[in-house]
């Protein structure tokens, strides 16, 4: 199976469970979840699968995607912050690399 390359790499916080956050760890291999940026909801997919679960109260680094890169992509720039959020807000971050691959390239 081939691994999905990242979009960013975000230092990311999930709040403690007494503070909101999740009740459980995410998943280990993989976590769609929002990412909001200027009020702007982008949907995100956590590549987890070298770094497993992340639990409540935990920081991680992350290496993350976007469902629509193309569109997201307007919002990003290194040392932004955001919100992850669930139904209601489940962590924080702050982008710290950018790696958009850029479609067409060398196509044409």
């Amino acid at each position: 199976m081939k691994k999905q390359l990242a979009d960013i790499t975000a230092t990311v916080n999930f709040f403690p469970t007494e503070s909101g956050g999740r009740a459980g760890p995410t998943p280990e291999g993989k976590f769609n979840c929002l990412m909001v940026i200027e009020e702007t909801n982008l949907d995100v997919r956590l590549q987890l699968q070298d770094i497993g679960p992340i639990s409540p109260g935990q920081t991680a680094r992350v290496p993350i995607s976007f469902l629509d890169r193309d569109y997201a992509k307007k919002y990003c720039a290194i040392g932004k912050s955001f919100i992850l959020r669930e139904v209601f807000p489940i962590g924080r971050g702050v982008i710290e690399e950018m790696a958009f691959v850029e479609r067409g390239e060398g196509s044409r």
